[in-house]
């Protein structure tokens, strides 16, 4: 028996997600954004604080708005309660970081966001990515203004998806399938692609923050892009490996004290 309890404590301890990123979410209508999108706010669970860089002349900026304003009126969207955080660059960037908590993201845990771009001017971008702590990049999505795909950035380089521009928005899942192997799922619409890749080379490859872009792609509500329910997502199965460990320690902790009470 002792055999028994000590193989459901070691189940327990190497489940344990406390050097993983902690689950988290964020939606645009929480009420940490009721007065803006600013630098510092902090809504939603489980992620540090905003980072946010918008140019000092207003030639971009972040804003809480409806999705469904960018690109051809009236496009799809990915707004929540109406609304969904957006970001603009008329000649200039706009930048945005975000960190995890907890830890980094661990093998089968994900992160999901949901992304909406307008119209982007040729040869500029607008994107997302996953950094290490150092905000060095492992892993970016975007669409550069001209391209007829969305590009992936991993280990392999930088190549075309085959998910093809949208004003509708994606929503992209990213989960680890190693500590530096990841599989990625694009929803479009009712059409799911899914690729798989390693993370880019880096002497940190934990990955502890998520950065959005969007390059200057051009002015007006038309260019604008949003973001919007980011998550990170536990993997079910190790939950439910640990929550099997933890529901047998309970099992075998009563039998003792029944026989203590015999």
């Amino acid at each position: 028996m002792k055999q028994i309890i000590l193989g459901l404590v070691l189940a327990v301890v190497s489940c344990s997600p406390s050097f993983a990123a902690n689950v988290a979410s964020d939606y645009a209508n929480d009420s940490a954004y009721d007065a803006g999108w600013t630098n510092g706010a902090n809504g939603g669970s489980g992620f540090g604080a905003w980072t946010l860089s918008p140019q000092p002349n207003g030639a971009a900026g972040f804003f809480v708005g409806d999705s469904t304003q960018n690109g051809t009126f009236p496009s799809g969207g990915i707004n929540t309660g109406g609304e969904s955080l957006g970001f603009y660059g008329n000649g200039a960037a706009a930048n945005g970081y975000r960190s995890l908590s907890g830890g980094s993201l661990s093998v089968d845990q994900s992160f999901r966001i949901d992304f909406d771009n307008g119209w982007i001017n040729t040869g500029l971008s607008v994107g997302w990515g996953l950094q290490n702590s150092s905000a060095q990049n492992l892993f970016e999505v975007w669409f550069n203004g001209g391209d007829p795909f969305y590009t992936i950035s991993d280990f392999s380089g930088v190549h075309a998806s085959s998910n093809g521009w949208t004003d509708g928005g994606l929503r992209l899942q990213v989960t680890l399938n190693s500590a530096t192997n990841y599989s990625l799922s694009i929803i479009q619409g009712t059409a799911t692609n899914t690729y798989s890749g390693s993370l880019l080379s880096q002497a940190d490859q934990g990955i502890q923050q998520f950065h959005i872009w969007n390059g200057g792609v051009g002015g007006g509500q038309n260019y604008d892009a949003y973001i919007n329910s980011m998550t990170v997502i536990p993997e079910p199965g190790t939950m439910a490996l640990m929550g099997l460990a933890l529901a047998g320690m309970t099992v075998y902790f009563r039998h003792v004290r029944r026989r203590r009470k015999i």
